[in-house]
């Protein structure tokens, strides 16, 4: 089965380094809300799909019942998922059925995006499905410090710690290796 490929892929077995919000397509909503109901789960979700590449079929990738670790994509597009269960658990206060948000929003994480630009580096893993980026291309993209709609999971001018700590972990983990 080929899969659709995304702008920026994953290290095999690891999380993306970015996500973009794009609109909802009433399929996958449908999937999603159907899989939902018949288990009778009753909370916060993540349903994830993936499209194949070249036929009409969603197939499904997982389903998350935590927070899931692109909540913050939802969270800079306008849909505060953390709020609306504190809401819920706390005050009896159902979230909306349906919320308005900001399509085109970019999400990255810094230290994932180092990880990416490594096994982009490495090179494509034996029976990878799609084409696989180019290391150059991956580094520009990456190396694009802000852009109209780019936030970051973990590097905000009021408080740059987080990240910082993060690509520091990153550079001491992987640094560490080759001693």
């Amino acid at each position: 089965m080929n899969l659709a490929q995304y702008t920026m892929i994953s290290a095999p077995g690891s999380g993306s380094s970015a996500r973009k919000s794009v609109a909802l397509d009433t399929e996958v909503v449908k999937l999603g809300e159907a899989i939902l109901a018949t288990t009778g789960y009753d909370g916060p979700a993540m349903v994830e799909f993936k499209k194949e590449l070249h036929g009409p079929r969603h197939v499904l990738m997982e389903i998350n019942g935590r927070p899931w670790g692109s909540i913050q994509l939802a969270i800079h597009c306008g849909v505060d998922f953390p709020r609306h269960v504190v809401d819920w658990y706390l005050e009896n206060r159902l979230p909306p059925k349906r919320v308005m948000y900001s399509e085109g929003i970019t999400s990255r994480d810094l230290a994932s995006d180092l990880t990416h630009l490594g096994s982009v580096w490495h090179g494509q893993p034996p029976g990878w499905p799609v084409r696989y980026p180019n290391f150059l291309v991956s580094l520009l993209k990456v190396s694009l410090p802000w852009y109209p709609g780019l936030r970051y999971d973990d590097l905000f001018l009021r408080d740059p710690r987080p990240g910082l700590a993060g690509v520091s972990r990153w550079f001491w983990q992987h640094l560490g290796r080759h001693k």
